[in-house]
């Protein structure tokens, strides 16, 4: 059975578009990205090797909701999460977003296909934007394959398995994940 998704090219509108990649990804001026990223082993409970140079990704968290506290987790939550909020209230209804982080996915020799995981252990809906064009890309769990295109949005159930890879034409591989309801 098909997995339910959609895909929307040129999705946002350059200007915020523009801000937000420069944030969150390399800028061949200094080859430093602005925002940090706090490397991660790449899926819990996998089943390979931990010390394998290929498990690892980057991530800076923007936003996670915690009933009682802060859920702001970042000084650059203010730039990025306003425009990505605002245009998924327009195209998919959003009502209450739950997560929002940038992810660094390292080049590698070869393209790196993870491991299929969820998001979360409840249906909800997410959002990935692509912040570069690259040879990596998403597969969704009926084998559909959504290639990274900057500014390119996809939206599916995030509680339907899934993954990510590195890619092998590009320094790294940008996207920004949001689920929500």
């Amino acid at each position: 059975m098909p997995t339910q998704h959609k895909v929307i090219d040129k999705a946002m509108d350059i200007g915020p578009f523009t801000t937000i990649r420069d944030l969150c990804r390399f800028k061949p001026l200094n080859d430093e990205p602005v925002v940090e990223f706090t490397l991660s082993d790449y899926v819990s409970g996998t089943e390979k090797n931990p010390d394998d140079l290929e498990l690892w990704y980057g991530v800076h968290a923007l936003y996670n909701a915690h009933p009682g506290r802060n859920s702001v987790q970042s000084m650059y939550t203010q730039y990025i999460a306003p425009p990505i909020v605002d245009y998924l209230q327009k195209v998919d209804s959003l009502k209450t977003l739950l997560r929002m982080r940038v992810n660094f996915f390292p080049y590698t020799k070869e393209v790196y296909e993870h491991e299929p995981h969820t998001d979360h252990e409840f249906s909800c809906k997410a959002a990935i934007l692509y912040l570069n064009t690259c040879n990596g890309f998403t597969r969704l769990e009926d084998g559909t394959k959504i290639d990274s295109v900057e500014n390119r949005m996809l939206l599916f159930d995030p509680h339907t398995p899934h993954n990510s890879t590195t890619t092998s034409n590009t320094k790294g591989r940008f996207n920004i994940n949001c689920t929500y309801f």
